[in-house]
């Protein structure tokens, strides 16, 4: 894995835990521009639109406790 890539996937599952989910978007988003076929920053920008409270700027839900139950 780049070392790039690494940094924004490393980055964006900190602030995705954190609850931080505009700068976790930001940063799956720059590893999905090095590498668009990495599934699991699919995964995470797919659960992130999916249960953003806010359509428009990603973000966590209320009771957000820097993870989830998922189907996959």
């Amino acid at each position: 894995m780049p070392t790039c890539l690494f940094t924004f996937v490393h980055q964006g599952i900190d602030a995705f835990i954190k609850g931080d989910w505009a700068t976790a978007w930001q940063k799956f988003e720059g590893a999905a521009d090095f590498c668009p076929k990495d599934t699991p920053t699919k995964l995470l920008l797919k659960e992130m639109r999916m249960r953003s409270i806010d359509p428009v700027t990603p973000t966590a839900p209320v009771d957000w406790k820097g993870y989830h139950s998922s189907e996959v």
